[in-house]
C-alpha cells in the first residue's frame, strides 16, 4: 500500500489482488487464510530484517508516513467516530488499527535517519486535533481488545491512549511518546 500526501480517501478496489502479488514475489512469500503474508522460509525473513538498511535505506521512513497518511484519511480527518460505529470502521479500513498501533515504532526506528518529510509528516499529523483525537480513540480501542484477549480487564498503568488524552499540546504528544527531538524541535517553532 502506498499513499501520496495528497490522498484523502481510499480505494479498497485499487489493492493488488493476493495472487498477483505471490506471483511477483516469486516464491518468496505466501498469503495464510486470513490473507497475511508470510515468507516461505524464516531465512528469507532473517535476510530482509539484516539488510534493509543497505537494500531500503527509507523503509521505516516510508512506512511511518504510509501509517501516517492512512491515519489521514478523510474518515479520520473527520475527528472520533460515534462508539456505535468504530468497530465497523475498523473492518472497513483495517490497516488502520496497525497504523495507530505502530507508526510510533517506527518513526522511532528512523529516529536517527528521520528525513525532513516524515518530520513535517508527524508535525503534520500531531498538530491537527481532530486526527489525533481520531488516532488515540483508535488506539484505545485497539489497547481495550488487547487487554481483553489477554484476560485484563484494569490494568495497573494507565494505557497509552489515556496518557495521551491527557496531553495538552502537540509537543507534549510527542513527548509522551519519546519522539525524536527533530519533531520536537518543529513542534515547538510551530507554537
Amino acid at each position: 500500500m502506498s499513499l501520496e500526501s495528497s490522498e484523502v480517501v481510499f480505494y479498497h478496489e485499487e489493492l493488488v489482488d493476493t495472487a498477483v502479488l505471490t506471483s511477483l514475489c516469486v516464491g518468496l512469500v505466501v498469503f495464510d487464510e486470513a490473507d497475511a503474508v508470510q515468507f516461505v522460509h524464516y531465512s528469507t525473513k532473517e535476510f530482509i530484517e539484516r539488510e534493509r538498511d543497505r537494500i531500503y535505506p527509507e523503509a521505516t521512513n516510508d512506512i511511518t508516513l504510509s501509517c501516517i497518511r492512512y491515519l489521514s484519511l478523510q474518515p479520520f480527518a473527520a475527528g472520533p467516530w460515534p462508539v456505535a460505529v468504530i468497530r465497523e470502521r475498523l473492518l472497513e479500513y483495517p490497516f488502520a488499527t496497525y497504523a495507530a498501533k505502530y507508526w510510533v515504532q517506527h518513526a522511532k526506528q528512523c529516529s536517527e535517519t528521520l528525513t525532513e518529510k516524515t518530520v513535517i509528516g508527524i508535525a503534520n499529523f500531531l498538530s491537527t486535533q481532530k486526527l489525533l483525537d481520531s488516532w488515540i480513540q483508535i488506539l484505545a480501542y485497539v489497547e481495550h481488545l488487547e487487554d481483553v484477549r489477554r484476560g485484563e480487564v484494569e490494568t495497573q498503568e494507565p494505557s497509552l491512549s489515556s496518557r495521551l488524552a491527557d496531553c495538552g499540546t502537540a509537543l507534549e504528544v510527542a513527548r509522551e511518546l519519546g519522539l525524536d527531538a527533530k519533531v520536537q524541535a518543529l513542534l515547538v517553532h510551530r507554537t
